[in-house]
């Protein structure tokens, strides 16, 4: 037994040859598989199983009408408060927006003070100020 394995290692195959090889047995198999997939789906046409009942249905047959009230509430309170956060929501956005563009706009005002300083004083530029 071993000795054949041995002989089977020492012989040199085309790795062509052993592509091909596996690419026929794998089409092989998706042949069989094919077939038995069309002969399932042939063997019985007219033969249906019924449709398993919605989780939701069954639920809703087994739990008071409370309960689904209360389910109703819940949806349309999350609904609204999320209608209430998006609209928060936007209006920080346009604050903030404001605010970076405030912002750029002071900067631009002290950059227009400090060359009106070094003109007017020499010496005494921004890189004099001992905060900056």
């Amino acid at each position: 037994m071993h000795r054949v394995f041995l002989l089977l290692a020492e012989v040199e195959l085309n790795p062509y040859l052993f592509v091909i090889g596996c690419l026929l047995i794998f089409g092989f198999f998706l042949f069989r598989l094919q077939r038995r997939n069309s002969q399932a789906s042939t063997s019985s046409p007219l033969v249906r199983t019924p449709r398993p009942r919605s989780e939701t249905l069954r639920r809703s047959e087994t739990r008071p009408a409370e309960l689904d009230r209360w389910e109703v509430e819940m949806h349309e309170f999350v609904r609204d408060f999320s209608a209430r956060l998006d609209t928060k929501l936007a209006a920080l956005q346009q604050l903030v927006l404001m605010a970076d563009q405030r912002l750029e706009s002071l900067d631009d005002r002290i950059g227009k003070l400090d060359r009106l300083l070094e003109r007017l004083v020499p010496g005494n530029g921004p890189q004099d100020k001992p905060f900056k």
